[in-house]
């Protein structure tokens, strides 16, 4: 009885992981100046998970480990116009700049 409460503990905590890419970039003025503290959000096209975070002191952000899919980023700071990104791919392992 103890072995196969054992089996399946191992059974329970046994995880697939699914493959992921990364986004890495930099916020910049027109004069190509960093914008620290801007937010900066990733959303799946086709699941709608959305994920968010702020440019550091140099501007710059990364979404590490996002599931395989589009993404479009949208990138909000006080003083600045909204953008918004087209659509496009993150493949398994790739970071995209």
């Amino acid at each position: 009885m103890f072995l196969f409460a054992s089996a399946l503990a191992l059974v329970l905590h046994a995880q697939v992981a699914a493959p992921t890419g990364s986004i890495r970039g930099s916020v910049l003025d027109s004069t190509r100046s960093p914008i620290p503290g801007a937010t900066i959000s990733a959303t799946n096209v086709d699941t709608s998970l959305r994920r968010t975070t702020m440019s550091d002191g140099a501007g710059e952000f990364v979404f590490p480990a996002l599931p395989i899919g589009f993404y479009t980023l949208a990138v909000e700071a006080t003083g600045f116009a909204p953008t918004r990104t087209t659509p496009f791919v993150i493949s398994p392992g790739q970071t995209t700049i």
